[in-house]
């Protein structure tokens, strides 16, 4: 699937933007098109922190600024790999608030390999209830952060 992923720009309080991304449910035969469902949001220090990680995802995207050019009510388009990529990154950042930790994670997703981020991103949004999820995710801010 070439577009399963869908990267939207919004506004936030005090005009401040926030990325959020969308997941395409997968369609079966002679089904319409289903409208992409809510995966996870970023804003904030997060956002800020990881913007040059982001921003090299994206180009992979076509995006040729990355973060920097998009505005409030844009949308992206991303692949399975970019897609999974952003979703894990926006995934382990999304609760961190320490500089040198978020950008530490954030290069450490921005070279993992595809099957990897397609694993992180099972674990962190398919798991059986919300406390596993968030220990899924914070083993894999552990093994990149090593703290």
């Amino acid at each position: 699937m070439a577009d399963t992923f869908e990267l939207r720009v919004e506004q936030h309080q005090s005009n401040e933007r926030k990325l959020v991304l969308l997941q395409r449910p997968a369609r079966r035969r002679g089904q319409d098109a289903v409208e992409p469902v809510e995966l996870v949001a970023i804003w904030g220090t997060p956002l800020h922190l990881a913007r040059e990680a982001i921003s090299s995802i994206l180009r992979e995207a076509g995006v040729a600024r990355g973060v920097a050019s998009l505005r409030a009510g844009d949308t992206v388009d991303l692949g399975e790999a970019v897609g999974t990529r952003l979703a894990v990154m926006f995934f382990a950042l999304k609760p961190l608030r320490k500089l040198d930790r978020i950008r530490t994670i954030a290069e450490a997703i921005v070279q993992m390999s595809p099957e990897a981020t397609c694993y992180w991103l099972s674990k962190a949004a398919n798991g059986f209830d919300y406390n596993t999820r968030r220990r899924h995710m914070r083993a894999l801010r552990i093994l990149l952060a090593e703290e």
